[in-house]
């Protein structure tokens, strides 16, 4: 599930490199945004690999 994340955030922080010189600061908004939602959800992605199950797809109920 990280992989995804990270190769988004990759390709994003690439892509807003090569358009630092430009004048499209709608194109920098959205990548802005892209890149910060998809570290956002590493942030939420890694405490629940944590949980028990995480590996399988059947997380334990506890309770």
């Amino acid at each position: 599930m990280q992989e995804p994340l990270r190769a988004v955030t990759g390709f994003g922080e690439l892509l807003a490199k090569n358009i630092e010189e430009t004048d499209n600061e709608k194109a920098k908004d959205h990548l802005r945004r892209i890149i910060a939602a998809s570290k956002r959800m590493q942030t939420l992605i890694v405490p629940n690999q944590e949980q028990p199950g995480y590996e399988t797809g059947n997380p334990l109920l506890h309770g």
